[in-house]
């Protein structure tokens, strides 16, 4: 029993560490994802209805606190032609 308490904690630890590193990222994609949508002169309701979501939504998903499926960054990714490793890039 003890030892199964031991690896619960142990995954507890690295679940924090990995939801702290997917908030960290998701932010980081929304910002860029923000700044390529103003650097090409786009509007949030125009970029929500042309690849279909909500306006709300994009508006979380650029500020970091949606979190979003893959369908809704390779739609984003498309229509701004950027590639996907642009976004997960960091800056270290």
């Amino acid at each position: 029993m003890k030892t199964n308490g031991k690896n619960l904690q142990a995954n507890d630890y690295l679940l924090t560490y990995s939801n702290e590193k997917v908030i960290e990222l998701q932010m980081s994609i929304g910002k860029k994802l923000r700044a390529k949508r103003k650097e090409k002169g786009y509007n949030l309701k125009g970029v929500a209805q042309e690849i279909g979501i909500g306006l709300g939504t994009l508006s979380e998903i650029e500020r970091g606190i949606y979190t979003f499926n893959v369908t809704i960054l390779i739609r984003l990714v498309l229509y701004y032609g950027l590639e996907m490793q642009l976004l997960t890039r960091t800056n270290k």
